[in-house]
């Protein structure tokens, strides 16, 4: 729960409003006075639910207040971004939860929002050329790494998290929460969690009941919102196993 986390809520139609916890900042990527609205540093995994409440519902007040409900509006070119503090990560424990994500990409785009999937702006991992991956050390493979992929490596050298870029522009609390949580959870699982045994229980993995099992150790309470599809985790397996070849 002591994770370190930020999210950013991409709003248009934007006014300059004091939330506590958040900072604003204008955003040219968007129209119509776009923002983005960005946790404070240091922020950690067990105030998002607070953190939340406390964006949204500075949002409703303003628009009742001003009777303009047009206000901080979500729409097709807005996202939510939540990157996860990886500091403390070895090189190892990354490459198992690159391993981790791979396999549950497609679940993951499910439970965030299936039309980011086709969005240029969030580009699935197994979308680009995953037999390249073995063939690059870590540090080449950061350098060339693509700012609008789903899962943004990129971020490691300047800020030392790891972004996720998956989720739609919402206002619904719940879900934006939930969402944090579960990233986290896959998070945690890689903490102590070798590459070397990940690839060889991967290996293992055989049939639906196994999945299952591996997305409860993995997710915990949330993986029966993990979606198994058996032939796409096949493949998603085989992609995951290149991570384990990346040399530091």
């Amino acid at each position: 729960m002591n994770t370190g986390i930020g999210i950013e809520v991409e709003v248009e139609n934007s006014i300059p409003v004091a939330v506590p916890g958040w900072t604003v900042k204008r955003d040219d990527s968007l129209r119509n006075d776009g923002a983005e609205f960005v946790t404070q540093y240091g922020s950690r995994l067990h105030e998002v639910p607070l953190l939340v409440e406390r964006l949204f519902s500075t949002f409703d007040k303003v628009q009742a207040a001003q009777g303009k409900k047009e206000l901080f509006q979500f729409n097709e070119r807005t996202s939510i971004h939540v990157h996860l503090d990886c500091r403390k990560l070895s090189f190892d424990e990354i490459k198992s939860f690159l391993m981790v994500y791979t396999v549950f990409e497609d679940s993951l785009f499910k439970i965030a929002g299936e039309d980011r999937r086709h969005n240029i702006f969030c580009v699935p991992l197994r979308y680009v050329a995953m037999s390249a991956v073995a063939r690059r050390t870590f540090h080449d493979l950061v350098s060339v790494w693509k700012k609008y992929c789903a899962i943004n490596l990129s971020c490691l050298t300047t800020f030392g998290t790891i972004e996720f870029r998956h989720m739609e522009g919402n206002n619904n609390k719940k879900r934006i929460a939930q969402w944090v949580f579960i990233l986290a959870k896959m998070l945690d699982f890689c903490r102590g969690t070798s590459s070397e045994s990940l690839v060889k229980e991967l290996s293992t993995l055989k049939f639906v009941s196994q999945y299952h099992q591996f997305a409860e150790r993995v997710f915990g309470p949330f993986s029966n919102l993990i979606d198994i599809v058996p032939h796409e985790f096949d493949m998603a397996i085989s992609d995951a196993k290149l991570f384990f070849h990346v040399k530091a």
